[in-house]
């Protein structure tokens, strides 16, 4: 569990993995292995994050989170329709990056307090 007796390792990252994009990097968060990149054609996040044995924790999901991605970016956990799950991984997650206009402002009206909610968003 992340956190439970201090910070785990963040490995440096791996670069240029066999069968990856370039630019795509690996690392190990304590039990964790992460995968983190950007879609070649339109720049947004994409990051897996994987364990060996369950699935990733909230606390650590949010621990590589903010470790490993800029604090501005929107991020959803998608859940397609059964047909087009992929499922090559028994105990991995993804987060995607969204740009979803209704979505971000809706995330920061549920989010955000009243004080802050005027603030405009560019995406």
């Amino acid at each position: 569990m992340i956190g439970a007796v201090g910070e785990p390792v963040l490995s440096v990252p791996t670069p240029d993995v066999p069968g990856l994009e370039p630019g795509v990097e690996c690392y190990r968060v304590g039990h964790l292995s992460v995968i983190r990149g950007r879609e070649p054609s339109n720049g947004r996040w994409h990051m897996s994050v994987a364990h060996r044995e369950r699935l990733p924790s909230w606390d650590e999901m949010k621990y590589v989170r903010e470790k490993l991605l800029p604090p501005d970016v929107f991020l959803v956990l998608c859940w397609p329709p059964k047909d087009y799950w992929l499922n090559v991984h028994q105990y991995c997650l993804h987060l995607w990056e969204t740009r979803d206009r209704w979505l971000v402002e809706h995330m920061v009206a549920n989010g955000t307090p009243a004080a802050e909610r005027s603030r405009i968003i560019t995406l």
